[in-house]
């Protein structure tokens, strides 16, 4: 089955005038925007096209470096030859590279701008990047509304003040929280102009949010796209329906938008999420149920402050040298004071005790089921028996 590499070589031969805009390309450019394009992009609105983009990353970072990168998104840049290569592709005009991180503002947040041939303007966010801090700003999203990368992000969608054409707003992961949220808090006359807005695999919600009147003005150019084993874009809430796709991959690595399966300009769908995502899901939604907003503020602060304590900055770095950092982390865990400490434990030993619960649950349905398909199959031989 297809992914996006296969997808650039299919289709870039299709310009958008041939065949328009669509989900793929949607995830093709979000998918970029994690590229690290640091001296190589500005916030100027000096515009390079993506041949252009292609040969002046490359100088700084040569292939044989990006493709030893371990991390699923590390690697995007290679994407960078066969866009440059197509005709789809080739005309795209990329500009405003915006790369804000800062661990005292609990904030990561990046974004790029996408001028389309036909016209369309892409506005893309990146997601979460790996470093803690980035993570930590996922977690933030769990008892917090509106955190300083979300507003970041409606700042930056409202820079394209002089924009006339029409907008699409996207992004992966926590880039796709970011896109709904920015499109939502914007600038109406700007908001007026957004004709789609993609979450590709990207969290949900507090309910306020979705209650709120700027967010239902824009609900149903809202498209959410998740893999069939999604544990990313279910967290929280969402009130659109999700487009549940093929993923090439098993569990939480079908988050990784490399292997979302596509046949000619879509995604392949399937008939729904798989039971892991479903009891991740169940027990996810009952634990932070029990938890007060200061308790999940207080738990991440400290979870994450013991991150920190290794003086790594990514979690790549912390799982690479799990052998040293485990130590450290549970040595720092033992330092805590005993209620903060306590207070950690007790949280995760009510993570276990949910997810118990909820597998407990699920397998009682799944046997029951099967019962019932046995005592089904049962009674339809003995009424075959009887009309004979």
């Amino acid at each position: 089955m297809a992914n996006l590499k296969d997808y650039i070589s299919w289709r870039g031969d299709l310009s958008f005038s041939a065949s328009p805009f669509n989900e793929v390309d949607n995830l093709v450019l979000a998918e970029l925007t994690y590229g690290d394009f640091d001296n190589v992009l500005d916030e100027s609105g000096r515009r390079m096209t993506i041949p252009e983009l292609r040969d002046a990353y490359f100088a700084m970072h040569p292939r044989e470096e990006v493709s030893a990168r371990k991390s699923f998104t590390g690697s995007v840049g290679l994407l960078l030859d066969p866009m440059a290569e197509s005709v789809r592709f080739s005309g795209i005009e990329v500009c405003w590279y915006h790369n804000h991180i800062s661990v005292d503002a609990d904030v990561q947040m990046a974004a790029l701008t996408y001028l389309l041939p036909d016209g369309k303007v892409y506005v893309s966010f990146r997601g979460s990047d790996g470093t803690i801090v980035g993570w930590k700003e996922d977690f933030n999203f769990s008892y917090m509304i509106g955190t300083a990368g979300q507003k970041e992000a409606v700042e930056y969608l409202n820079h394209l003040n002089d924009t006339k054409n029409p907008i699409i707003v996207g992004g992966h992961s926590k880039g796709g929280n970011f896109a709904v949220y920015a499109s939502a808090f914007c600038a109406p006359w700007l908001q007026a102009r957004i004709t789609d807005v993609y979450n590709n695999d990207g969290p949900g919600f507090p309910k306020s949010v979705l209650s709120a009147p700027e967010y239902m003005s824009v609900r149903d150019r809202i498209h959410s796209i998740i893999p069939e084993n999604s544990m990313i874009g279910i967290l929280m809430h969402s009130d659109v329906s999700h487009k549940v796709i093929a993923s090439s991959e098993k569990g939480i690595a079908q988050h990784d938008a490399m292997s979302w399966q596509v046949l000619g300009n879509h995604f392949v769908e399937v008939d729904g999420r798989n039971l892991d995502s479903f009891i991740f899901d169940e027990t996810m939604q009952l634990w932070l149920k029990d938890l007060s907003d200061e308790e999940r503020k207080s738990f991440i602060e400290t979870v994450f402050g013991i991150f920190e304590d290794t003086g790594l900055e990514t979690m790549d770095e912390i799982n690479d040298a799990w052998y040293k950092t485990f130590p450290e982390i549970i040595h720092s865990l033992g330092n805590l004071e005993k209620d903060k400490r306590d207070e950690v434990i007790n949280i995760l030993m009510q993570l276990g005790e949910k997810y118990g619960k909820v597998v407990k649950t699920q397998l009682k349905k799944k046997v029951t089921a099967r019962r019932q398909k046995i005592a089904e199959r049962k009674e339809a031989g003995e009424d075959e028996k009887d009309n004979s």
